[in-house]
């Protein structure tokens, strides 16, 4: 593993690596020649986001067209415990970071939610536009980190679709400012359960109708503490508080 964190790292969307040689896409090679400056026999390394990471060298190089041989191949287990993360649609400066962030933090799956108090939302035939640069987003946040998992990321019209996804979740945990919250501390077991789910509003939080929706679907309301934290400070904290255990 240490050898493929050190070495220049890059993306193929392919199922599975395995020996031999691989054409990397335009926009690869095109990073690595002109940003990454690789030539002939630089040591490289490949992930795909489903788990595939290989070791091998650059065999040809030239303005954006690479060719790779890769030698060893490994396989690597997803993030665990499995954490879904369910965020109020977030403005684009505080919604890139923390899809980045998410990513470094082993998310695996992430899901926008559209909410009342949202300020931001994904127009009516732009989703497919939006996924693809989020996904991009998301592609460089595993290159720079050496995460070989790519996230999910979905989108949910409401909160009510949103419950519906994770409504089969062994735990779900809802960051509240007001009402009946426990502290985190107090809602956790010894062990986490292998699959999670974590709600975090956008700028203005949930509604309260919104966080009844919520709780009703098996939410535990939880505190992060006496103070009022930006939605995706939030998240990352709460995401940090899971890794960590």
């Amino acid at each position: 593993m240490h050898a493929y964190l050190s070495a220049p790292r890059c993306f193929a969307d392919v199922d599975e690596l395995s020996p031999g040689e691989l054409q990397l896409s335009v926009e690869e090679g095109r990073h690595l020649v002109r940003v990454r400056r690789v030539g002939a026999g630089t040591p490289i390394s490949v992930l795909n986001g489903r788990g595939g990471v290989a070791m091998g060298t650059v065999l040809r190089a030239a303005r954006q067209e690479v060719w790779v041989k890769l030698i060893r191949c490994e396989q690597f287990s997803p993030p665990a415990p499995e954490i879904t993360l369910l965020v109020g649609a977030l403005k684009q400066g505080a919604w890139d970071p923390l899809l980045k962030h998410a990513v470094e933090l082993g998310v695996n799956r992430i899901i926008r939610v559209q909410c009342e108090r949202a300020v931001s939302e994904v127009k009516s035939g732009q989703e497919e536009k939006k996924r693809q640069r989020w996904t991009d987003c998301l592609i460089e946040a595993c290159k720079q980190s050496g995460n070989p998992w790519l996230p999910e990321l979905d989108f949910a019209d409401s909160v009510g679709d949103a419950v519906k996804i994770v409504s089969k979740q062994e735990m779900q945990l809802l960051a509240g400012l007001e009402g009946e919250v426990a502290p985190l501390k107090e809602v956790l077991s010894e062990s986490l359960p292998f699959r999670m789910a974590v709600w975090v509003g956008p700028e203005g939080d949930f509604t309260p109708e919104e966080q009844q929706i919520i709780q009703e679907g098996g939410a535990a309301t939880i505190s992060l503490g006496d103070r009022i934290l930006r939605a995706e400070t939030a998240a990352l904290a709460l995401i940090s508080a899971l890794r960590l255990r």
